[in-house]
């Protein structure tokens, strides 16, 4: 009988250890996107008067990794080249990356924004974002009802 109650208890502890174990590995392996929110934030401050919102969708394939952009993303991506922003902001913590999002990412995106437009201007892109994105006509960016 005591047995059967140490062998119960010793498959308890393991099942526990093994719970325990496997929350560990999620939480150690699970690295958290960083979906940068200030680019959204930054757009929808820019066209506010048009009552713009925007979803990681604009720039990202829905459903995939963030790492996979679609064609306004990638448009935008090129802008970025060189200037090594996710390293960056992964490498930043609290009111240090806060700074970084206010004083160098929203003005980067604001820049990277105006240099689309210019080459969509000169023909150098064959989109039209410049009209598309402040319309709400672009996948994962739409215009807030009026009331």
């Amino acid at each position: 009988m005591l047995n059967i109650k140490l062998t119960t208890l010793k498959n308890t502890f393991q099942g526990i250890a093994i719970a325990l174990l496997a929350g560990l590995m999620v939480s150690v392996i699970t690295v958290p996107a960083n979906g940068h929110g200030i680019f959204k934030k930054t757009l929808e401050k820019k066209y506010k008067t048009q009552g713009l919102k925007v979803t990681c969708n604009m720039c990202h394939v829905k459903g995939e990794k963030k790492t996979s952009r679609n064609e306004v993303g990638q448009v935008f991506f090129a802008q970025f080249e060189g200037q090594d922003l996710s390293a960056k902001w992964d490498a930043a913590e609290g009111a240090d990356r806060k700074k970084l999002e206010v004083d160098v990412m929203a003005p980067a995106f604001l820049a990277a924004l105006d240099e689309i437009y210019e080459q969509e201007k000169k023909g150098e892109l064959k989109s039209s974002f410049n009209s598309q994105i402040p319309a709400g006509e672009v996948a994962g960016s739409k215009l807030k009802k009026k009331k």
